[in-house]
């Protein structure tokens, strides 16, 4: 492109608005070749000099050049000083893959005689991206695999065409028309949204080019000393006949099983259950309130959580015994608090 006083002859090309200095790249994108599409791009050949510039020749080179058609057969002529016309090019593969070569234009601009352009596109066909899904369950098991299910098998579809928003993709089976894509770190909500989006590089056009799942994501906790506890998501209920009286509940976690006999022992340091548990493995017996409050937080003493509940008689959580714990209704249990922030049971 000249500066300051312009040449005598020279030549410049665009697209549209956009200069195009020779050696730029024009890249057609995506055709599809079995809808027998084509994608056209028209070229501007300006006189950007004081004097006339002809063109002797323009042609298309290159192991690519079939795919590509020039819109008239001869473009050879005068263009005078200021003045241009239009190249018109279309991109018509007739095979899958891409495909590239080089528009020569030949002018009297003494500084650049042969004027090149590189043409890229790539022949695509339409797969149509028919269901995506995530496998796991509500409240028992996280998602770790997605299911890509299409029309037909998108041969050369691989792992880094692939984008994920919501988790971190993992190793995605290469063949056949069912995919699955292994994931991990969700960080949406459980029953949240993440989508998966197919780029162009395996020239294809996917039919649409998105989609999204829910996936779950329970935040399901193994106590060392009570075994796993299930994650169970926030809901809402009808608590009773009155319309309207509607409960809220946020999510939490809750034993798969009942405290056992051996377990209640070890936290406490007493089994109160009688000769008709057949076992230390069945649920402990005569718990009151009282003793569930004092269960859960030595229990969370002994995993290293902060403690939910206060009694304003008890100091030392980790210390209180079985005995020292009230059988009968006591006025500074009853007004026991919850910190609902704490992490502990």
């Amino acid at each position: 492109l000249s500066c300051g006083d312009l040449d005598p002859v020279e030549i410049d090309l665009f697209i549209g608005s956009t200069p195009c200095p020779s050696g730029y790249i024009i890249d057609f994108g995506l055709c599809d070749i079995e809808a027998y599409d084509s994608v056209e791009k028209t070229i501007t050949v300006k006189s950007a000099g004081t004097s006339d510039l002809y063109i002797s020749s323009v042609k298309l080179s290159g192991a690519g050049a079939n795919s590509f058609i020039l819109d008239q057969d001869d473009y050879s002529g005068v263009i005078g000083a200021q003045r241009s016309i239009e190249i018109g090019v279309e991109f018509f593969p007739g095979e899958l893959g891409a495909h590239s070569c080089t528009l020569e234009i030949a002018s009297n601009d003494a500084s650049e005689p042969a004027y090149t352009l590189e043409l890229k596109g790539t022949g695509a066909k339409t797969v149509e991206f028919e269901s995506l899904t995530a496998n796991g369950s509500d409240g028992i098991e996280t998602s770790d695999q997605l299911t890509l299910v299409f029309s037909e098998d998108p041969v050369g579809l691989l792992a880094s065409d692939i984008t994920i928003v919501g988790a971190t993709a993992g190793l995605f089976s290469t063949s056949g028309a069912v995919r699955t894509l292994s994931i991990s770190g969700i960080i949406v909500e459980n029953f949240g949204p993440i989508t998966l989006s197919i780029g162009t590089a395996s020239g294809y056009i996917f039919s649409p080019s998105y989609r999204s799942t829910e996936v779950y994501k329970n935040a399901s906790y193994v106590s060392p000393n009570i075994g796993v506890m299930k994650y169970v998501p926030a809901g809402r209920f009808q608590r009773d006949d009155t319309e309207g009286n509607i409960s809220i509940v946020s999510a939490f976690r809750i034993s798969r099983s009942e405290v056992t006999r051996e377990q209640f022992l070890e936290v406490l340091g007493y089994d109160p259950s009688d000769a008709t548990s057949s076992g230390i493995g069945d649920p402990v017996q005569f718990v009151n309130w009282y003793h569930a409050v004092a269960f859960c937080n030595k229990l969370s003493i002994r995993e290293g959580m902060t403690p939910v509940y206060s009694v304003s008689t008890i100091s030392d959580w980790a210390a209180l015994s079985y005995d020292s714990i009230p059988i009968v209704t006591d006025g500074d249990w009853n007004a026991a608090t919850a910190n609902w922030n704490a992490d502990g049971y």
